[in-house]
């Protein structure tokens, strides 16, 4: 056998270092690493057993890596939870976890439950608690620069009174007072509430950040209370959309009357709510590069509410 050619290498769990894990966010568990980079020339496989003792609690929330990964269950039974799909596992029981998935295993029987999963050694398969450590200490700083930032943004308003206010505030504009009849429904207000672009150690100041806070900035309804001379009067079915943060999702929201329209009389108020953000958004990408008529326009994905809309106007 050549020197420099692979040789085969055999482990048992009883040669296997016991780690174990009990963290509040990631679970309790116990690995054995059977196969791995240190032991072997292998560039591209992790090999273990893994184990959630009896009566461990479900984690407050799974663990992503980079890789894929697979989990064949030798022992117990439980349920695995993959990017909030769920189901039950028991022995024999193999479930593909594709990359960045993020997913968790819970004991629910009475013995433990233990599973081989397959990373690579690319991927990070449990947290340990000093990275936890890291990050709580990541999100105090970020806390105290958002804290610092918006005392800052205060102090500034108060010395310099022309500053525009936030959603470009100005003296002059108006507000009334309408109850919501419908409201729509767009992407943004998903990724409000799960910050699903954001960094996944992001995701508690997201949560901290939208709490309590109402999500929704399209809707169409009816004016309850207008100022004088402001275009409308008590009665009028209006649609538009709202602030950022201010929450269309209500009975009753307070929108500025440059944020807003009559709505039309050929249109129902279902109809209406659907309109504002994705027709605004369309013209203004229509302005922002100068189109005119005559000129042919690509349109990607025009199956959704933005494509949908500017497949009409061009």
């Amino acid at each position: 056998m050549s020197e420099d050619k692979p040789k085969p290498v055999f482990r048992r769990v009883e040669d296997c270092e016991t780690q174990e894990w009990n963290h509040p966010h990631r679970g309790q568990v116990k690995w054995w690493e059977l196969i791995n980079g240190d032991l072997t020339s292998t560039t591209g496989i992790t090999v273990g057993i893994a184990e959630v003792p009896v009566g461990a609690s479900p984690p407050k929330r799974g663990h992503t890596h980079d890789a894929e990964e697979v989990y064949y269950f030798l022992n117990g039974i439980g349920r695995v939870h993959v990017d909030g799909v769920e189901t039950d596992v028991k022995p024999g029981t193999s479930v593909w976890i594709p990359a960045h998935a993020e997913h968790f295993c819970h004991n629910t029987g009475t013995e433990p439950l233990a599973t081989v999963p397959r990373p690579t050694l690319t991927s990070t398969v449990y947290e340990p608690t000093s990275t936890g450590i890291v990050r709580s200490l990541l999100f105090q700083i970020i806390n105290f620069i958002f804290a610092c930032t918006g005392r800052f943004m205060c102090l500034l308003r108060w010395l310099i009174s022309n500053i525009p206010s936030p959603y470009g505030e100005v003296d002059s504009r108006q507000w009334v007072l309408c109850r919501v009849y419908c409201g729509g429904v767009n992407p943004v207000d998903a990724k409000f509430l799960y910050g699903d672009k954001l960094p996944h150690f992001c995701l508690p100041l997201v949560k901290w950040f939208v709490e309590d806070r109402i999500c929704g900035i399209d809707f169409s309804g009816i004016v309850i209370e207008a100022p004088p001379n402001c275009g409308y009067t008590a009665g009028d079915p209006v649609f538009g959309t709202i602030p950022p943060f201010c929450g269309s999702f209500a009975e009753y929201v307070r929108a500025p009357t440059d944020f807003i329209n009559h709505k039309p009389n050929n249109i129902s108020f279902a109809e209406a709510c659907a309109l504002p953000l994705v027709g605004l958004t369309v013209l203004q990408a229509f302005e922002d590069n100068n189109l005119m008529a005559g000129q042919h326009v690509l349109v990607l994905g025009a199956s959704g509410g933005t494509g949908y809309c500017a497949v009409q106007l061009t």
